[in-house]
């Protein structure tokens, strides 16, 4: 596809992350193949087939993702803490059966992922390099 100058469209339902929205994949496909940073839309494909297995569509709804590329510092989205800590919010009301909503996070070149539990509003962050999170994360988790 890449030789050939084509381009993947990935439609992504409503159920993925509360809005439905269309991502090209060929920046992803590019990046994985030159061994570079994993982009936003690949981690957006990641979880979409993720979802798309799910065969119990009970255990599906009890695991809820926010979608990176609006909330991460290297996003391409929205730009004020507060708009983006809104976004998390909404997800988290809007998720009535969820055990956990998961927030895959890129402060800038890597990826860690906050799970948020809703059961007792805590918060994990889970980075494989074991780094602090950055303060733009805390921020936009607390408000």
């Amino acid at each position: 596809m890449l030789k050939d100058g084509k381009v993947q469209v990935v439609e992504v339902p409503n159920d993925v992350f509360g809005e439905s929205f269309k991502t090209i994949m060929k920046e992803g496909m590019n990046m994985i193949i030159s061994l570079k940073e994993v982009s936003t839309n690949r981690v957006i494909y990641f979880i979409w087939h993720l979802q798309k297995k799910q065969s119990d569509a009970r255990l599906a709804e009890r695991f809820v993702f926010v979608n990176p590329a609006l909330v991460s510092k290297a996003r391409i989205g929205e730009t004020i803490k507060e708009n983006r800590s809104k976004l998390i919010a909404n997800r988290l009301m809007h998720a009535k059966r969820a055990n956990y909503i998961f927030i895959p996070y890129n402060p800038d070149f890597h990826w860690v992922l906050v799970a948020l539990d809703t059961r007792t509003l805590t918060a994990h962050y889970l980075d494989p390099m074991q780094n602090q999170p950055c303060d733009d994360l805390k921020e936009i988790v607390n408000m």
